[in-house]
């Protein structure tokens, strides 16, 4: 077509929506655990000071987990007179960062048979995506390119380039629920086999992908 002819084409578009999804497996696990305490003591002092605390982080180092990877999310306290003081009891909300899943059975061991001690929850964690998501972007334009000359062509069109482009991420996981104290049928040993059973399965991977909105320019031939 000459720039002349181009000038008179009638312009029309093709709007898309491309999606691509990949199954993905998760790269670490971070889990939130509530302890009872007998005792009460602020911040990170409670990590060493509180027994109750002390001894499941003790556990968990036991199970290989350095104690930078432990910390203390939040703190209520339970008392039953006016008075608030060190011996006041205390409920410690610890969050626990686990990024080499090999570990996971005995950090779960570690929790789930320790006294005073309840799993609320666990969230998996997937790394930098941004790398994934420009491969699955680039992925879905030349799959949308490849239907929109096809298109153009069954119309007696030409194709005349890409006129509009948004890309939205997919993240298509499942929310692990809460967790209670283990199922009875749970024995803990001393040392944790590669099977943990806390009452529910233990899915580490995802879907996730990117959807893309695609407007291509065609021309009417003449």
């Amino acid at each position: 077509m000459t720039d002349d002819q181009h000038e008179k084409a009638k312009h029309d578009s093709i709007d898309f929506v491309e999606t691509v999804e990949e199954e993905i497996e998760a790269r670490g696990v971070v889990l939130q655990v509530t302890v009872k305490g007998s005792s009460w003591f602020t911040g990170e002092a409670a990590l060493t000071k509180a027994a109750e605390v002390a001894k499941l982080v003790d556990a968990l180092r036991g199970a290989g987990l350095v104690e930078q990877t432990i910390s203390v999310r939040s703190i209520a306290l339970q008392q039953t007179s006016g008075v608030i003081g060190k011996s006041s009891s205390a409920s410690y909300t610890l969050k626990i960062k686990c990024d080499n899943l090999e570990l996971l059975p005995e950090v779960l061991g570690a929790i789930t048979g320790a006294k005073n001690v309840t799993l609320d929850s666990m969230q998996w964690t997937y790394g930098d995506m941004s790398e994934k998501e420009a491969e699955w972007a680039a992925k879905a334009v030349e799959q949308a390119n490849r239907k929109a000359a096809r298109i153009a062509q069954a119309m007696q069109c030409d194709l005349d380039g890409l006129s509009q482009c948004s890309v939205a991420s997919l993240d298509l996981a499942v929310p692990m629920r809460g967790f209670g104290r283990p199922s009875e049928d749970y024995e803990p040993s001393a040392r944790m086999s590669r099977t943990v059973n806390i009452g529910t399965s233990l899915v580490h991977t995802k879907m996730a992908g990117v959807r893309l909105t695609l407007r291509y320019r065609v021309a009417k031939r003449i």
